[in-house]
């Protein structure tokens, strides 16, 4: 053997462990009763974060600040069709509030003018009203589904969730996971149309936001921002803790995550 080969064989056998190896090390010897409770608690964390996601999503869908239009100059904005002064807007998913001086004057105190958004007009409305079309409609519509389908899956989320501490099987919390990941989707859905829908008007509903205003974000879209990142953190602590243990033991005596065939009992 040369002195070559030799000196690599050395370096070889006191190349000193990676940090990734010792982590694992580590873990690997670690109590399974500890490790256990530990995740046991991550998943308490995990499911009480729903119910933060589901106050802060309540409050996301009932104001009306996702998004804020006000003119970039700061001066009030003539429009002709109507004949008023637009000042700003806000609006949500359900309502929209403007703020104009009527009547071509700028005299006299602005108005505030507050309405739902209609989801099923009729034919005749959409033909008279400049500020609905049908584009604007799917989007508002789609925005109001998602909002309520991801009700829906936060508290059925919660429910997996509360259930995984009676059946700790790895099926239930992958299933728990997989709810808030869903969840968290149907977030982002409705953040996704409710961009698509200010540019939408910005490009073609002159009346709605008018030239020359420009728009912002609100506290409701910041919200809604906030429920998608706790949804999909809790999802990935469900995962996270989802592996099979075949054969651990918890501190109360029960197995946990041991395999089942389901379909037959």
């Amino acid at each position: 053997m040369s002195d070559s080969t030799k000196s690599d064989a050395k370096k070889t056998r006191t190349r000193k462990p990676s940090a990734m190896q010792k982590i694992r090390r580590r873990v690997a010897n670690r109590d399974p009763a500890e490790v256990l409770a530990f995740e046991r608690r991550c998943l308490v964390v995990a499911t009480a974060g729903l119910l933060v996601a589901f106050v802060l999503w309540s409050v996301a869908v009932s104001t009306d600040f996702w998004f804020h239009v006000s003119s970039e100059s700061g001066d009030p904005i003539y429009i002709n069709r109507t004949n008023s002064y637009f000042i700003r807007s806000h609006s949500g998913l359900w309502t929209i509030c403007k703020f104009v001086y009527l009547n071509g004057s700028l005299t006299g105190p602005a108005v505030k003018n507050c309405h739902n958004h209609r989801l099923f007009p009729s034919e005749e409305f959409i033909q008279k009203n400049p500020e609905v079309d049908r584009t604007i409609l799917d989007y508002t519509r789609t925005e109001t589904a998602f909002a309520i389908i991801t009700f829906c899956l936060i508290v059925m989320g919660f429910g997996f969730g509360i259930y995984t501490f009676k059946e700790p099987r790895y099926m239930f919390k992958r299933l728990a996971g997989g709810v808030h990941f869903i969840g968290a989707a149907a977030v982002l859905v409705v953040v996704e149309v409710v961009v698509n829908s200010v540019e939408y008007e910005e490009q073609y509903l002159t009346d709605r936001h008018p030239k020359g205003a420009v728009w912002s974000y609100g506290y409701s879209f910041v919200f809604a921002w906030l429920t998608f990142v706790v949804l999909l953190m809790s999802g990935i602590t469900f995962m996270i803790c989802s592996r099979k243990k075949k054969g651990d033991r918890s501190g109360g005596g029960q197995v946990d995550d041991e395999p089942h065939i389901l379909g037959r009992m």
